[in-house]
Protein backbone atom coordinates (compact mmCIF):
# COMPACT_ATOMS: atom_id res chain seq x y z
CA UNK A 1 0.00 0.00 0.00
CA UNK A 2 1.21 3.73 -1.49
CA UNK A 3 1.23 5.82 2.26
CA UNK A 4 3.43 8.84 1.18
CA UNK A 5 4.47 10.72 -1.87
CA UNK A 6 7.65 12.98 -2.44
CA UNK A 7 7.03 15.85 -4.48
CA UNK A 8 10.19 18.01 -4.36
CA UNK A 9 10.55 19.03 -1.08
CA UNK A 10 7.02 17.96 0.13
CA UNK A 11 6.31 15.18 2.04
CA UNK A 12 2.67 13.89 0.76
CA UNK A 13 1.18 11.63 3.97
CA UNK A 14 -1.87 9.87 2.64
CA UNK A 15 -2.42 8.25 5.99
CA UNK A 16 -2.09 11.32 8.18
CA UNK A 17 -3.56 13.49 4.99
CA UNK A 18 -1.03 15.72 5.81
CA UNK A 19 1.79 17.16 3.60
CA UNK A 20 5.02 18.75 4.99
CA UNK A 21 8.22 20.83 3.80
CA UNK A 22 11.38 20.50 5.74
CA UNK A 23 9.44 19.01 8.80
CA UNK A 24 6.93 22.02 8.77
CA UNK A 25 3.26 21.48 8.24
CA UNK A 26 1.52 23.13 5.16
CA UNK A 27 -2.17 24.04 5.97
CA UNK A 28 -4.18 22.67 2.88
CA UNK A 29 -8.13 21.85 3.00
CA UNK A 30 -9.48 18.83 2.46
CA UNK A 31 -10.58 19.56 -0.90
CA UNK A 32 -6.59 20.54 -1.83
CA UNK A 33 -5.39 18.05 -0.49
CA UNK A 34 -7.20 15.21 -2.17
CA UNK A 35 -6.67 17.16 -5.60
CA UNK A 36 -2.81 17.17 -4.95
CA UNK A 37 -2.72 13.64 -3.56
CA UNK A 38 -4.60 12.35 -7.14
CA UNK A 39 -2.06 14.77 -8.81
CA UNK A 40 0.58 12.79 -7.23
CA UNK A 41 -0.81 9.04 -7.51
CA UNK A 42 -0.99 9.77 -11.01
CA UNK A 43 2.25 11.19 -11.65
CA UNK A 44 4.13 11.51 -14.30
CA UNK A 45 0.96 11.81 -16.01
CA UNK A 46 -1.90 14.23 -16.11
CA UNK A 47 -5.62 14.88 -15.10
CA UNK A 48 -7.79 15.80 -16.72
CA UNK A 49 -10.80 18.59 -15.04
CA UNK A 50 -13.70 15.28 -15.51
CA UNK A 51 -11.25 13.01 -14.22
CA UNK A 52 -10.28 15.16 -10.65
CA UNK A 53 -13.90 15.92 -10.75
CA UNK A 54 -14.81 12.51 -10.17
CA UNK A 55 -11.53 11.92 -7.91
CA UNK A 56 -11.29 14.71 -5.66
CA UNK A 57 -15.41 16.01 -4.94
CA UNK A 58 -16.98 12.61 -5.83
CA UNK A 59 -19.44 13.62 -8.80
CA UNK A 60 -18.73 14.31 -12.94
CA UNK A 61 -21.07 17.45 -12.17
CA UNK A 62 -18.07 19.93 -11.35
CA UNK A 63 -16.99 22.61 -13.74
CA UNK A 64 -13.81 23.56 -15.75
CA UNK A 65 -13.67 26.34 -13.90
CA UNK A 66 -14.26 25.35 -10.47
CA UNK A 67 -11.25 22.39 -11.02
CA UNK A 68 -9.21 25.47 -12.12
CA UNK A 69 -9.99 27.71 -9.37
CA UNK A 70 -9.14 24.91 -6.57
CA UNK A 71 -5.64 24.30 -9.10
CA UNK A 72 -5.27 27.73 -7.79
CA UNK A 73 -5.98 27.84 -4.49
CA UNK A 74 -3.87 24.71 -4.42
CA UNK A 75 -0.73 26.60 -5.91
CA UNK A 76 -1.54 30.03 -3.70
CA UNK A 77 -1.12 27.02 -0.23
CA UNK A 78 2.32 26.07 -1.63
CA UNK A 79 3.61 29.18 -3.11
CA UNK A 80 4.13 27.40 -6.15
CA UNK A 81 4.00 30.52 -9.14
CA UNK A 82 2.19 28.97 -12.36
CA UNK A 83 4.74 30.59 -14.78
CA UNK A 84 7.76 29.09 -13.48
CA UNK A 85 5.75 25.92 -12.02
CA UNK A 86 7.50 23.70 -9.03
CA UNK A 87 4.80 21.34 -8.06
CA UNK A 88 1.76 21.67 -10.18
CA UNK A 89 1.81 22.01 -13.99
CA UNK A 90 -1.22 22.78 -16.19
CA UNK A 91 -0.65 20.79 -19.44
CA UNK A 92 -2.89 21.99 -22.48
CA UNK A 93 -5.93 20.28 -23.13
CA UNK A 94 -4.51 17.06 -20.83
CA UNK A 95 -5.11 19.08 -17.39
CA UNK A 96 -2.80 19.05 -14.84
CA UNK A 97 -0.18 17.22 -13.79
CA UNK A 98 2.98 17.32 -10.89
CA UNK A 99 6.04 18.94 -12.38
CA UNK A 100 8.46 16.44 -10.83
CA UNK A 101 8.55 12.64 -10.60
CA UNK A 102 7.33 11.59 -7.89
CA UNK A 103 9.13 8.71 -5.82
CA UNK A 104 6.63 6.88 -3.51
CA UNK A 105 6.75 4.66 -0.41
CA UNK A 106 5.09 1.49 -0.01
CA UNK A 107 4.49 0.11 3.75
CA UNK A 108 3.82 -3.09 5.13
CA UNK A 109 6.54 -4.71 2.38
CA UNK A 110 9.11 -7.44 3.05
CA UNK A 111 12.49 -5.84 4.06
CA UNK A 112 14.49 -4.99 1.40
CA UNK A 113 18.54 -4.71 2.13
CA UNK A 114 20.24 -2.01 0.99
CA UNK A 115 24.00 -2.36 0.44
CA UNK A 116 26.91 -2.22 -1.70
CA UNK A 117 26.21 -2.41 -5.41
CA UNK A 118 22.69 -1.92 -4.75
CA UNK A 119 22.91 0.93 -2.30
CA UNK A 120 25.44 2.79 -4.76
CA UNK A 121 23.07 2.28 -7.82
CA UNK A 122 20.11 3.79 -5.71
CA UNK A 123 22.65 6.70 -4.22
CA UNK A 124 23.49 7.67 -8.01
CA UNK A 125 19.70 7.20 -9.16
CA UNK A 126 18.61 10.04 -6.33
CA UNK A 127 21.45 12.00 -7.31
CA UNK A 128 21.40 12.49 -10.96
CA UNK A 129 17.41 12.90 -10.77
CA UNK A 130 17.95 15.32 -8.48
CA UNK A 131 16.27 14.24 -5.28
CA UNK A 132 18.33 16.13 -1.66
CA UNK A 133 20.67 13.95 0.38
CA UNK A 134 18.28 14.61 2.94
CA UNK A 135 15.69 12.96 0.98
CA UNK A 136 17.89 10.22 0.39
CA UNK A 137 18.65 9.90 3.97
CA UNK A 138 15.01 9.27 4.79
CA UNK A 139 13.97 7.15 2.16
CA UNK A 140 17.14 4.81 3.40
CA UNK A 141 15.82 5.08 6.75
CA UNK A 142 12.53 4.10 5.90
CA UNK A 143 14.15 0.57 3.91
CA UNK A 144 15.88 0.02 6.95
CA UNK A 145 12.92 -0.14 9.23
CA UNK A 146 11.64 -2.86 6.82
CA UNK A 147 9.30 0.06 3.92
CA UNK A 148 10.19 -0.18 0.67
CA UNK A 149 10.62 2.80 -1.19
CA UNK A 150 10.02 2.35 -4.81
CA UNK A 151 10.09 4.74 -7.96
CA UNK A 152 6.95 4.97 -10.87
CA UNK A 153 7.17 3.40 -13.04
CA UNK A 154 10.30 0.99 -10.87
CA UNK A 155 12.66 0.87 -13.70
CA UNK A 156 15.75 3.49 -13.19
CA UNK A 157 16.00 4.06 -17.08
CA UNK A 158 12.49 5.07 -16.98
CA UNK A 159 12.76 6.88 -14.12
CA UNK A 160 15.45 8.88 -15.65
CA UNK A 161 13.68 9.36 -19.27
CA UNK A 162 10.65 10.21 -17.19
CA UNK A 163 12.54 13.03 -15.25
CA UNK A 164 14.80 14.65 -18.19
CA UNK A 165 11.22 14.71 -19.92
CA UNK A 166 9.79 16.89 -16.90
CA UNK A 167 12.97 19.13 -17.20
CA UNK A 168 12.07 19.50 -21.35
CA UNK A 169 8.58 20.32 -20.90
CA UNK A 170 10.32 23.40 -18.52
CA UNK A 171 11.13 25.02 -22.01
CA UNK A 172 14.61 26.98 -20.44
CA UNK A 173 18.42 26.29 -21.00
CA UNK A 174 19.57 24.85 -17.90
CA UNK A 175 16.49 22.24 -16.95
CA UNK A 176 17.25 21.56 -21.12
CA UNK A 177 20.91 20.65 -20.05
CA UNK A 178 20.06 18.84 -17.27
CA UNK A 179 17.45 16.69 -19.13
CA UNK A 180 20.58 15.80 -21.45
CA UNK A 181 23.10 14.82 -18.44
CA UNK A 182 19.77 12.45 -17.19
CA UNK A 183 19.85 11.02 -20.71
CA UNK A 184 23.02 10.49 -21.34
CA UNK A 185 23.50 8.67 -17.89
CA UNK A 186 20.51 6.67 -19.32
CA UNK A 187 22.45 5.56 -22.56
CA UNK A 188 25.23 4.47 -20.43
CA UNK A 189 22.95 1.96 -18.57
CA UNK A 190 21.16 0.96 -21.45
CA UNK A 191 22.71 1.63 -24.92
CA UNK A 192 20.53 -0.14 -27.28
CA UNK A 193 17.22 1.49 -26.28
CA UNK A 194 15.48 3.57 -28.68
CA UNK A 195 13.24 5.33 -26.11
CA UNK A 196 16.33 6.66 -24.66
CA UNK A 197 17.88 7.27 -28.11
CA UNK A 198 14.74 9.35 -29.08
CA UNK A 199 14.08 11.06 -25.60
CA UNK A 200 18.34 12.25 -26.02
CA UNK A 201 17.83 13.25 -29.39
CA UNK A 202 14.68 15.46 -28.94
CA UNK A 203 16.49 17.02 -25.96
CA UNK A 204 19.75 17.56 -28.15
CA UNK A 205 17.55 19.26 -30.96
CA UNK A 206 15.65 21.57 -28.66
CA UNK A 207 19.15 22.63 -27.23
CA UNK A 208 20.47 23.45 -30.80
CA UNK A 209 16.92 24.67 -31.78
CA UNK A 210 15.98 26.91 -28.33
CA UNK A 211 18.87 27.87 -26.52
CA UNK A 212 22.84 28.13 -27.16
CA UNK A 213 23.52 24.60 -29.44
CA UNK A 214 27.02 23.29 -28.86
CA UNK A 215 29.53 21.50 -31.57
CA UNK A 216 27.53 18.50 -33.40
CA UNK A 217 24.23 18.65 -31.31
CA UNK A 218 21.96 18.38 -34.07
CA UNK A 219 24.22 15.58 -35.90
CA UNK A 220 24.24 13.74 -32.84
CA UNK A 221 20.60 14.06 -32.58
CA UNK A 222 20.23 12.74 -36.11
CA UNK A 223 22.24 9.89 -35.43
CA UNK A 224 20.53 8.80 -32.38
CA UNK A 225 17.01 9.03 -34.20
CA UNK A 226 18.51 6.62 -37.03
CA UNK A 227 19.12 4.22 -34.65
CA UNK A 228 16.37 3.91 -33.20
CA UNK A 229 14.71 3.45 -36.22
CA UNK A 230 17.15 0.95 -37.49
CA UNK A 231 15.84 -1.36 -34.10
CA UNK A 232 12.13 -0.04 -34.56
CA UNK A 233 11.21 1.23 -37.96
CA UNK A 234 7.29 1.65 -37.01
CA UNK A 235 8.38 4.09 -34.27
CA UNK A 236 6.92 7.11 -34.54
CA UNK A 237 8.16 8.89 -31.75
CA UNK A 238 11.47 8.73 -33.68
CA UNK A 239 10.50 9.75 -37.03
CA UNK A 240 9.22 12.50 -34.97
CA UNK A 241 13.15 13.12 -33.44
CA UNK A 242 14.37 12.33 -36.90
CA UNK A 243 12.49 15.45 -38.31
CA UNK A 244 13.85 17.58 -35.53
CA UNK A 245 17.43 16.77 -35.74
CA UNK A 246 16.62 17.69 -39.61
CA UNK A 247 15.03 20.68 -39.45
CA UNK A 248 17.98 22.12 -36.50
CA UNK A 249 20.13 21.71 -39.64
CA UNK A 250 18.27 23.28 -42.18
CA UNK A 251 16.97 19.89 -44.15
CA UNK A 252 13.33 21.45 -44.30
CA UNK A 253 12.07 19.04 -47.08
CA UNK A 254 13.72 15.77 -45.28
CA UNK A 255 12.16 17.14 -42.14
CA UNK A 256 8.93 17.93 -43.48
CA UNK A 257 9.14 14.09 -44.79
CA UNK A 258 9.90 12.48 -41.36
CA UNK A 259 7.37 14.40 -39.79
CA UNK A 260 4.52 13.53 -41.88
CA UNK A 261 5.38 9.79 -41.75
CA UNK A 262 5.83 10.07 -37.71
CA UNK A 263 1.56 11.49 -38.12
CA UNK A 264 0.71 8.57 -40.22
CA UNK A 265 2.44 6.20 -37.55
CA UNK A 266 1.04 8.21 -34.65
CA UNK A 267 -2.31 10.54 -34.76
CA UNK A 268 -1.89 12.25 -32.03
CA UNK A 269 1.35 13.31 -32.11
CA UNK A 270 0.44 16.85 -31.59
CA UNK A 271 3.54 18.18 -31.88
CA UNK A 272 5.25 16.32 -35.12
CA UNK A 273 1.30 18.04 -36.64
CA UNK A 274 2.71 21.61 -35.34
CA UNK A 275 6.34 21.00 -36.76
CA UNK A 276 4.70 19.87 -40.09
CA UNK A 277 2.66 22.74 -40.44
CA UNK A 278 4.85 24.71 -39.71
CA UNK A 279 7.50 23.78 -42.48
CA UNK A 280 4.62 23.73 -44.67
CA UNK A 281 4.16 27.40 -43.87
CA UNK A 282 8.10 28.12 -44.81
CA UNK A 283 8.17 25.86 -47.99
CA UNK A 284 5.16 28.63 -49.05
CA UNK A 285 2.17 25.78 -49.10
CA UNK A 286 0.13 28.35 -46.74
CA UNK A 287 -2.97 26.47 -47.43
CA UNK A 288 -1.36 22.64 -46.09
CA UNK A 289 0.05 24.14 -43.05
CA UNK A 290 -3.83 25.76 -41.85
CA UNK A 291 -5.24 22.45 -42.88
CA UNK A 292 -2.87 20.91 -40.66
CA UNK A 293 -2.93 22.98 -37.90
CA UNK A 294 -6.86 23.30 -37.68
CA UNK A 295 -6.81 19.67 -38.27
CA UNK A 296 -5.85 19.30 -34.78
CA UNK A 297 -8.06 22.12 -33.40
CA UNK A 298 -11.15 19.90 -34.67
CA UNK A 299 -10.21 17.46 -32.42
CA UNK A 300 -10.45 19.03 -29.43
CA UNK A 301 -6.39 19.41 -28.97
CA UNK A 302 -3.64 22.04 -29.38
CA UNK A 303 -0.19 22.48 -30.08
CA UNK A 304 2.08 24.49 -28.29
CA UNK A 305 2.32 27.32 -31.17
CA UNK A 306 -0.87 26.83 -33.06
CA UNK A 307 -2.12 30.76 -32.06
CA UNK A 308 0.92 31.83 -33.33
CA UNK A 309 1.59 29.82 -36.48
CA UNK A 310 -2.37 30.26 -37.56
CA UNK A 311 -1.10 34.35 -36.93
CA UNK A 312 1.91 34.55 -39.07
CA UNK A 313 0.07 32.80 -41.87
CA UNK A 314 -2.77 34.93 -41.74
CA UNK A 315 -0.79 37.99 -41.82
CA UNK A 316 1.16 37.19 -44.81
CA UNK A 317 -2.16 36.72 -46.77
CA UNK A 318 -3.11 39.54 -45.27
CA UNK A 319 -6.11 38.25 -43.59
CA UNK A 320 -7.64 40.41 -40.83
CA UNK A 321 -7.64 38.05 -38.60
CA UNK A 322 -4.45 37.84 -37.59
CA UNK A 323 -4.15 40.20 -34.90
CA UNK A 324 -7.05 37.95 -32.90
CA UNK A 325 -4.72 34.89 -33.11
CA UNK A 326 -2.21 36.92 -32.30
CA UNK A 327 -3.39 37.88 -29.37
CA UNK A 328 -5.27 34.82 -27.90
CA UNK A 329 -1.33 33.65 -28.43
CA UNK A 330 -0.20 36.26 -26.11
CA UNK A 331 -3.25 35.97 -23.82
CA UNK A 332 -2.00 32.25 -23.35
CA UNK A 333 1.62 32.00 -23.23
CA UNK A 334 2.68 36.29 -22.64
CA UNK A 335 6.10 36.13 -22.35
CA UNK A 336 6.91 32.53 -24.47
CA UNK A 337 9.83 32.87 -26.12
CA UNK A 338 8.08 32.21 -29.34
CA UNK A 339 4.95 34.07 -29.30
CA UNK A 340 6.92 36.87 -28.45
CA UNK A 341 9.16 36.67 -31.15
CA UNK A 342 6.49 36.11 -33.37
CA UNK A 343 5.17 39.42 -31.88
CA UNK A 344 7.99 41.28 -32.75
CA UNK A 345 8.47 40.03 -35.84
CA UNK A 346 5.15 41.65 -36.73
CA UNK A 347 6.07 44.66 -35.64
CA UNK A 348 9.23 44.56 -37.51
CA UNK A 349 7.91 43.81 -40.88
CA UNK A 350 5.24 46.75 -40.19
CA UNK A 351 8.39 49.47 -39.59
CA UNK A 352 7.47 49.46 -36.13
CA UNK A 353 10.86 49.15 -33.82
CA UNK A 354 9.90 50.97 -31.23
CA UNK A 355 6.99 49.21 -30.25
CA UNK A 356 9.05 45.69 -31.21
CA UNK A 357 11.60 46.71 -28.30
CA UNK A 358 8.68 46.90 -26.32
CA UNK A 359 7.03 43.44 -26.66
CA UNK A 360 10.47 42.37 -26.32
CA UNK A 361 10.94 43.52 -22.86
CA UNK A 362 7.57 41.30 -22.02
CA UNK A 363 9.85 37.86 -21.88
CA UNK A 364 10.39 36.98 -18.56
CA UNK A 365 13.39 34.89 -16.46
CA UNK A 366 15.96 32.84 -18.68
CA UNK A 367 13.70 33.96 -21.77
CA UNK A 368 14.88 37.07 -21.83
CA UNK A 369 18.48 35.79 -22.65
CA UNK A 370 17.09 33.81 -25.83
CA UNK A 371 19.44 33.90 -28.63
CA UNK A 372 16.61 34.50 -31.14
CA UNK A 373 15.06 37.19 -28.81
CA UNK A 374 18.72 38.92 -28.47
CA UNK A 375 18.90 39.01 -32.79
CA UNK A 376 15.24 40.58 -32.69
CA UNK A 377 16.51 43.39 -30.19
CA UNK A 378 19.38 43.95 -32.38
CA UNK A 379 17.38 44.11 -35.41
CA UNK A 380 14.87 46.50 -34.13
CA UNK A 381 17.62 48.68 -32.54
CA UNK A 382 19.41 49.04 -35.51
CA UNK A 383 16.10 50.06 -37.32
CA UNK A 384 15.96 52.68 -34.75
CA UNK A 385 18.78 54.00 -35.36
CA UNK A 386 21.11 52.51 -32.09
CA UNK A 387 24.38 50.91 -33.45
CA UNK A 388 25.23 50.80 -30.20
CA UNK A 389 22.47 48.69 -28.84
CA UNK A 390 22.27 46.68 -31.67
CA UNK A 391 25.96 45.57 -32.14
CA UNK A 392 25.66 44.38 -28.21
CA UNK A 393 22.15 42.27 -28.99
CA UNK A 394 23.59 40.89 -31.93
CA UNK A 395 26.92 39.84 -30.10
CA UNK A 396 24.30 38.50 -27.40
CA UNK A 397 22.80 36.57 -29.38
CA UNK A 398 25.73 34.01 -30.41
CA UNK A 399 25.55 31.79 -33.32
CA UNK A 400 21.95 33.00 -34.79
CA UNK A 401 23.27 36.32 -35.38
CA UNK A 402 26.55 36.03 -37.02
CA UNK A 403 25.53 37.31 -40.35
CA UNK A 404 23.62 40.21 -38.59
CA UNK A 405 26.93 41.17 -36.71
CA UNK A 406 28.56 40.81 -39.59
CA UNK A 407 26.21 43.07 -42.01
CA UNK A 408 26.13 45.28 -39.48
CA UNK A 409 30.04 46.20 -39.23
CA UNK A 410 30.43 45.93 -43.21
CA UNK A 411 27.64 49.09 -42.66
CA UNK A 412 29.97 50.56 -39.94
CA UNK A 413 33.10 50.27 -43.10
CA UNK A 414 34.97 47.04 -42.04
CA UNK A 415 34.71 44.30 -44.89
CA UNK A 416 37.08 41.97 -42.87
CA UNK A 417 34.53 40.37 -40.63
CA UNK A 418 31.85 39.47 -43.90
CA UNK A 419 34.31 36.62 -45.02
CA UNK A 420 34.08 33.85 -42.47
CA UNK A 421 29.96 34.07 -42.39
CA UNK A 422 29.79 34.08 -45.85
CA UNK A 423 32.05 31.37 -46.39
CA UNK A 424 29.90 29.96 -43.70
CA UNK A 425 26.58 30.62 -45.44
CA UNK A 426 27.61 29.22 -48.68
CA UNK A 427 28.85 25.84 -46.80
CA UNK A 428 25.76 25.03 -45.40
CA UNK A 429 23.82 25.76 -48.56
CA UNK A 430 26.10 23.25 -50.76
CA UNK A 431 25.80 20.49 -47.71
CA UNK A 432 22.01 20.33 -47.94
CA UNK A 433 20.72 23.72 -45.97
CA UNK A 434 17.58 24.68 -47.95
CA UNK A 435 16.24 27.17 -45.17
CA UNK A 436 15.06 29.91 -47.06
CA UNK A 437 15.53 32.40 -44.05
CA UNK A 438 18.99 31.52 -44.69
CA UNK A 439 19.17 33.27 -48.17
CA UNK A 440 17.58 36.34 -46.62
CA UNK A 441 20.57 36.73 -44.46
CA UNK A 442 23.13 35.77 -46.63
CA UNK A 443 20.92 38.22 -49.04
CA UNK A 444 21.13 41.15 -46.11
CA UNK A 445 24.95 40.92 -45.78
CA UNK A 446 25.62 41.20 -49.54
CA UNK A 447 23.88 43.94 -49.73
CA UNK A 448 25.95 45.46 -46.61
CA UNK A 449 29.18 44.96 -48.94
CA UNK A 450 27.12 46.44 -52.10
CA UNK A 451 26.79 43.32 -53.73
CA UNK A 452 22.96 44.27 -55.11
CA UNK A 453 23.36 40.92 -57.83
CA UNK A 454 24.15 38.92 -55.48
CA UNK A 455 21.60 39.77 -53.15
CA UNK A 456 19.12 39.80 -55.80
CA UNK A 457 20.13 36.11 -56.70
CA UNK A 458 19.96 34.91 -52.96
CA UNK A 459 16.47 36.96 -52.42
CA UNK A 460 15.00 34.99 -55.44
CA UNK A 461 16.61 31.70 -54.25
CA UNK A 462 14.47 32.35 -51.16
CA UNK A 463 11.20 33.01 -52.80
CA UNK A 464 12.17 29.57 -54.83
CA UNK A 465 12.05 27.64 -51.65
CA UNK A 466 8.99 29.30 -50.15
CA UNK A 467 9.83 32.56 -48.19
CA UNK A 468 6.69 34.79 -48.40
CA UNK A 469 7.61 37.59 -45.89
CA UNK A 470 7.81 40.79 -48.81
CA UNK A 471 7.26 43.06 -45.75
CA UNK A 472 10.38 41.13 -43.77
CA UNK A 473 12.71 42.16 -46.32
CA UNK A 474 11.29 45.84 -47.53
CA UNK A 475 11.73 46.81 -43.97
CA UNK A 476 15.33 45.17 -43.69
CA UNK A 477 17.72 47.39 -42.13
CA UNK A 478 20.44 46.45 -44.73
CA UNK A 479 18.15 45.73 -47.67
CA UNK A 480 17.04 49.21 -48.08
CA UNK A 481 18.75 49.59 -51.54
CA UNK A 482 18.46 46.35 -52.75
CA UNK A 483 14.23 46.60 -52.33
CA UNK A 484 14.79 49.82 -54.46
CA UNK A 485 15.91 47.95 -57.94
CA UNK A 486 13.60 46.82 -60.86
CA UNK A 487 14.84 43.37 -60.49
CA UNK A 488 13.19 43.12 -56.45
CA UNK A 489 9.94 44.73 -58.08
CA UNK A 490 9.80 41.55 -60.18
CA UNK A 491 10.93 39.03 -57.35
CA UNK A 492 7.97 41.15 -55.29
CA UNK A 493 5.09 40.15 -57.71
CA UNK A 494 6.08 36.79 -57.62
CA UNK A 495 5.81 36.54 -53.72
CA UNK A 496 2.27 38.41 -54.19
CA UNK A 497 0.99 35.86 -56.74
CA UNK A 498 2.05 32.88 -54.84
CA UNK A 499 -0.11 34.19 -52.29
CA UNK A 500 -2.77 35.29 -54.18
CA UNK A 501 -3.24 31.68 -55.05
CA UNK A 502 -2.84 30.61 -51.16
CA UNK A 503 -5.54 33.00 -50.29
CA UNK A 504 -8.04 31.69 -52.74
CA UNK A 505 -6.95 28.13 -51.39
CA UNK A 506 -8.15 29.00 -47.72
CA UNK A 507 -11.22 30.84 -48.64
CA UNK A 508 -12.31 27.98 -50.71
CA UNK A 509 -12.50 26.03 -48.37
CA UNK A 510 -15.73 26.69 -45.91
CA UNK A 511 -14.48 24.50 -42.88
CA UNK A 512 -11.06 26.03 -42.91
CA UNK A 513 -12.37 29.59 -43.75
CA UNK A 514 -14.66 29.11 -40.76
CA UNK A 515 -12.19 28.03 -38.34
CA UNK A 516 -9.79 31.14 -39.43
CA UNK A 517 -12.20 33.57 -38.89
CA UNK A 518 -13.71 32.66 -35.83
CA UNK A 519 -10.10 33.29 -34.04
Amino acid sequence: MITRFVLADLVIDLEEGSVTRAGERVRLTDLSFRLLAKLAENAPHPVDSARLAVGVWGTPHVSDETVAQRVKLLRRALNDDPKAPRYVRTVRGAGYACVPPVPFIRSHRPRLRVGGKTASIFAAVIAVTGLSLTLYSWLRADLDTGEQAAFAPPSIVSSLVERAQAELQVQQAAETDRAIELLRHASALESDNPRVHVALSFALSTRMTKFRARDDDSREAEDLARRALISSPGMGSAWHALGYALDAQGRVDEALGSYLRAIELDSTDLAAMSSAAYLLSVRGRLFEALVLETRAMEQGRYSRYAETQIAWVLELIGHPGADRWRSRARALNPSQTVVVAEAAESLLRRGKPADALEILEQASGRDRESPRLHRLRGRAALLAGDFGRARTAFMQAGDCATLDLAALESLSGSVAPAEAPLTTAREEMVAGNSWPGLRVQAAELYASLGDDESALGLLSQAVDLGWRDAAAVEHSPFLTNTVGTEAWATIRHRIERELAVQRTLIEGAPRLARIVEKG
